[in-house]
């Protein structure tokens, strides 16, 4: 049972429920744009507290600065930025090598300015490139959702089969009544109550079956 609430609260992450809450409000209350999202066919995990936004990679690509001191680094941060409304403004990460950055060559922060679309499935806007303005736009990662949604299914499936089952068997026995309230008793030298929650009634005691 743990795993069906924890798989299904996955689901609700891309549903259309959860995602139409990412859309803007017009109380403005902050969107929410926690998850994995994907940064030119890269996956990056985005957290947000408050206002403040970090979307970090998966698997950092190597910064190559191709200089002489033959330097290299992952790049771990995508981005950073506070968000208002529907935009996000702040800094983004960009592998700068060669001469023609001058003195500037590595990883970078050049500023960076993304909206949120409606949906709340896509950011896209512009960070500050070497000769401009350049685009940029990630998109909500949502690749895994129909195989949990079958495993939700397949689990509740099993469980349905094996309540109808157990029912049966229990119904079967000339021991075994319904009373008023519908819950299955078990006539012997202990009355024996099974509720609809999965509670058992000994004597007046209930027992959580785990």
């Amino acid at each position: 049972m743990k795993r069906i609430i924890l798989i299904t609260s996955l689901l609700l992450l891309c549903s259309p429920a959860a995602l139409s809450q990412t859309r803007r409000p017009q109380s403005q209350e902050l969107l929410n744009l926690c998850g994995q999202w994907l940064d030119n066919g890269r996956k990056v995990q985005i957290t947000q507290t408050g206002s403040s936004i970090e979307a970090r990679f998966l698997e950092p690509p190597l910064c190559d600065f191709q200089n002489e001191a033959g330097t290299k680094r992952p790049r771990e941060v995508d981005f950073t930025g506070v968000l208002s409304g529907n935009e996000l403004v702040g800094r983004a990460s960009v592998c700068n090598y060669g001469e023609k950055w001058g003195g500037q060559i590595g990883i970078q922060m050049p500023e960076m300015n993304l909206m949120v679309s409606e949906d709340g499935n896509t950011l896209t806007g512009t960070y500050k490139g070497w000769k401009g303005p350049e685009e940029m736009t990630l998109t909500r990662d949502c690749s895994g959702i129909d195989e949990l949604r079958d495993q939700v299914q397949g689990l509740q499936e099993k469980i349905a089969t094996l309540e109808q089952r157990l029912a049966e068997v229990l119904e079967a026995s000339s021991s075994i009544k319904r009373d008023a309230a519908g819950n299955l008793v078990i006539q012997s030298n202990k009355d024996i109550i099974i509720k609809s929650d999965r509670d058992i009634i000994l004597k007046g005691q209930n027992v959580r079956q785990n």
